[in-house]
């Protein structure tokens, strides 16, 4: 699964860390999208899946320009994973093993979105948390949004649960989950860490505890533990990440708030070839059926840098870094897809100009 970290140590300087962890490759696409035009909360596929009409799917202006993480391709569709506009608004989607969408038909006032596009609407039309937050919480919009889930893009068998992540470059951050169709937002600039499961609340839970472990509480703890749990379970994940985030020296100057939050989120990764049983015979194991666990690995890790407005993508793969400035301007969309021969080319830094014009980003498409 997947662990997102917000480093808002330093208000001037803020960065973000997403690991994205799956059971298999999944190759990544970067996306540059520049502002203007139109955008469709639906593909036509998933449209007629869930039984709906054009003007039953959201639509929306494109305000700003952003780069994205996608997963999927042309002929099985893509879905948003990661990314940042030019006003620093961050959108992180994880794995959420305890979300559930809209089911049924829409009434007049509603408006049909797939959980895939979820991200990319948010960095397309927003420029803070706050933006986000009050839009989603409005009670005086002409419309309400329903959120339908999918499979993920790559991963037929898998559904697509998904929460969302956002922050800002002032450090503001929110969580959005979705339960029953029903849209829970948790707001504050100290959720800086979060993970698959489980669900927000009892994250926030477990981290009073460990906070109080840690003697980082209102009330004294007189014999603080400071330790940090091992494993690569979610909830382990969750411990292991506030740890890090949330012991800093804020005092500490001249700091590289980029190069600190990827520390953090380092000892959140799984390497690849991880198997919790370590099974002496994999083939005979499976013949017998004796239930083998595979667990997901880190693919990729994502990092924001709000302020410079770049936007990197670390492999755990072959350990390839690359980023993508966002530009004060930009006519066309531009895309990559980071596949077998760029790995192989050992491509390093800058990729911009690797980068090719496309006519639109396929998750505006319907």
């Amino acid at each position: 699964m997947c662990t997102r970290i917000l480093n808002n140590v330093d208000n001037k300087h803020v960065a973000v860390a997403r690991n994205m962890d799956w059971e298999f490759h999944l190759d990544a696409t970067l996306f540059l999208t520049p502002a203007g035009g139109q955008a469709v909360g639906m593909s036509k596929s998933e449209r007629k899946k869930e039984g709906l009409c054009k003007s039953q799917v959201l639509k929306w202006k494109v305000k700003y320009t952003s780069v994205a993480t996608l997963i999927g391709d042309q002929d099985n569709g893509f879905g948003f994973c990661d990314g940042m506009n030019e006003k620093g608004l961050v959108a992180n989607v994880l794995y959420d093993t305890n979300s559930s969408f809209h089911q049924g038909p829409l009434k007049d006032n509603e408006k049909g979105l797939s959980v895939l596009r979820w991200g990319q609407l948010i960095l397309d039309r927003f420029a803070s948390v706050q933006e986000v937050v009050s839009y989603f919480s409005s009670p005086a919009r002409e419309i309400d949004i329903c959120l339908f889930g999918g499979n993920v893009p790559g991963d037929p068998n898998a559904p697509a649960q998904l929460h969302a992540a956002i922050s800002d470059h002032r450090g503001d951050s929110a969580i959005l989950e979705v339960h029953d169709g029903k849209l829970t937002i948790y707001h504050d600039r100290q959720h800086t860490v979060m993970t698959n499961e489980p669900d927000y609340q009892t994250q926030l839970e477990l981290a009073t505890y460990w906070r109080y472990q840690w003697n980082q509480t209102d009330t004294l703890n007189n014999t603080p533990v400071f330790t940090v749990p091992g494993g690569h379970t979610s909830v382990q994940r969750f411990e292991r990440a506030s740890y890090y985030r949330l012991l800093q020296n804020t005092d500490l100057m001249n700091v590289d708030r980029v190069a600190q939050v990827g520390a953090m989120i380092s000892p959140c990764k799984v390497p690849q070839g991880f198997e919790a049983l370590h099974p002496m015979n994999v083939e005979e194991c499976l013949e017998k059926k004796a239930g083998i666990t595979f667990n997901s690995f880190t693919l990729w890790t994502n990092i924001s840098d709000c302020r410079r407005k770049r936007y990197y993508l670390q492999s755990n793969n072959n350990i390839q870094t690359v980023w993508v400035d966002i530009p004060k301007s930009l006519e066309q969309a531009r895309a990559i897809t980071l596949d077998t021969p760029f790995r192989a080319s050992q491509t390093m830094g800058d990729i911009m100009q690797d980068m090719t014009q496309v006519k639109n980003n396929p998750l505006h498409i319907a």
